[in-house]
């Protein structure tokens, strides 16, 4: 989440979709094929970290992504390790744009395929600790390290996961894991309409709750003022697609116009939209046994 939609992030560009595309979706310019190309120019000697990177064992004509990884079939020594180290900072220091580029595109490599948990071929523990601690990577930003330390002081904060949470609720909040619904449930009977087309709900204090009042199923509702709800929009459709976390303009599920009715080519039915946004402030009850 975090990775995808903050503008700060320093290491955004290196998971992102366009970075995605470049490093492996052309059979004819990806990692594996930059790799071959540098490999073959001879640009870097002596060099055991690039020497050990090789062409993913998956490759070939049909693949649909083209990935590389590291030889690891042999154990490392301390002295080694840190020879090989070296190496990968040698690259991503290097004054030679296509070096440097590449080594940059190593760390988003390994970002995006294993991330930081060790595996076969991967090299997260090789990538010098200067990536993360300073901002080698993006010099035009704060370091990773200073980035992620400001989030987790800004999540301490009550109000940081305020979108995430209703973001939940519009894909979750009418499941029921382990037979208990993951919002309060109130009888439709204590639930009407008044003159603005709004609702009032007898004995309600939460700022979320499900209630049966729809024909296709329950309904969510949404507190909008003292004692005012009105009914939420719901994502996604239940058991098939979930759309928690898309942002993307282009989603077919993701339609925010207020008071129309739209077909989408996924859902293939007819919605009501009706965008609200998350209450403030809130004390959104989850469970009778949990609140967030």
């Amino acid at each position: 989440m975090i990775a995808d939609q903050d503008v700060n992030n320093p290491l955004k560009d290196y998971m992102s979709k366009e970075k995605f595309e470049k490093l492996y979706k052309n059979p004819n310019d990806n990692i594996a094929t930059r790799l071959y190309s540098l490999k073959k120019s001879g640009k870097i000697q002596d060099n055991i970290f690039f020497d050990l990177l090789q062409a993913g064992n998956t490759n070939n004509t049909q693949s649909l992504v083209f990935t590389i990884d590291v030889n690891t079939t042999y154990s490392l020594n301390t002295a080694e390790k840190n020879a090989i180290v070296e190496g990968f900072r040698e690259m991503l220091e290097s004054s030679d744009t296509e070096i440097k580029e590449f080594a940059q595109d190593l760390v988003a490599n390994q970002l995006m395929t294993s991330g930081f948990h060790p595996r076969r071929g991967s090299y997260m523990d090789l990538i010098p600790s200067e990536a993360f601690t300073t901002n080698m990577l993006n010099p035009q930003q704060e370091s990773p390290v200073q980035f992620f330390s400001s989030i987790e002081n800004q999540s301490y904060n009550n109000e940081y996961f305020t979108d995430f949470v209703h973001d939940f609720i519009r894909n979750f909040g009418t499941h029921s894991p382990g037979g208990m619904s993951i919002l309060p449930t109130v009888s439709p009977t204590s639930v009407a309409r008044d003159k603005n087309n709004n609702y009032k709900a007898t004995n309600v204090t939460a700022d979320y709750f499900i209630s049966n009042t729809g024909i296709d199923g329950p309904e969510i509702y949404v507190k909008i003022g003292e004692d005012t709800y009105a009914k939420l929009q719901q994502k996604g459709i239940k058991g098939q697609l979930n759309e928690i976390g898309n942002v993307e303009d282009q989603s077919s599920l993701r339609k925010e116009k207020t008071g129309e009715t739209t077909t989408s080519s996924v859902v293939d039915r007819k919605i009501k939209e009706i965008t609200v946004t998350a209450p403030l402030p809130r004390q959104v009850v989850i469970t009778k046994a949990c609140t967030i």
